[in-house]
């Protein structure tokens, strides 16, 4: 085996330090591309209730969780054994145990599906 000389050893480094160099630059590459991917994500959770893209997170699952709120008080209409009846088959449609089901559940999966009842407007209260 021979003995291997300073540039030898240079070289090795150099291969080595290219190497990590190349895959810090491939990971900060993928972080950019996941952040991209998650921004244009909530930009469109944000427009589905008719927000701007830079809204804080929190108006935004407010706002979403609001028009759920809206939709299950106008679902069950006040009567409330009617309302489980009701729920236990939308429940049984969307393919959930009815017995078991959540209406948060429920409701992601009609969002899930594109159901119409889950992009209806929502009822703001008029300002006194």
């Amino acid at each position: 085996m021979a003995k291997k000389t300073l540039n030898d050893h240079l070289e090795a480094v150099r291969a080595e330090r290219d190497a990590r160099i190349e895959q810090e630059l491939h990971e900060a590459a993928a972080a950019r591309v996941r952040a991209d991917e998650e921004r244009e994500r909530l930009a469109a959770v944000a427009a589905e209730v008719g927000l701007p893209p830079d809204a804080s997170p929190a108006e935004v699952t407010r706002l979403h969780k609001l028009r759920e709120s809206q939709f299950w008080d106008d679902f069950i209409g006040g009567l409330p054994h009617v309302g489980d009846r009701k729920f236990r088959a939308l429940a049984a449609e969307l393919g959930f145990d009815p017995d078991r089901a959540e209406r948060h559940d429920v409701w992601n999966e009609m969002r899930r599906r594109g159901r119409l009842e889950t992009r209806r407007p929502i009822v703001r209260p008029v300002a006194a």
